[in-house]
């Protein structure tokens, strides 16, 4: 199956699909990206706070 993605105005593709780790511990977030990776999702938002 091929991996749908975005082409980003700089040329660079990224995955359509990825997961995100705000508001969870720092066990939790060490866990889904074990569990995401392993799944396939090359699109991981580790950010910290957004201020949106």
């Amino acid at each position: 199956m091929a991996e749908k993605t975005f082409k980003l105005n700089n040329g660079i593709s990224i995955p359509v699909v990825g997961i995100g780790t705000f508001q969870m511990s720092a066990n939790q977030a060490q866990q889904a990206v074990i569990d995401a990776l392993a799944a396939g999702y090359r699109l991981i938002d580790t950010s910290q706070c957004l201020f949106e």
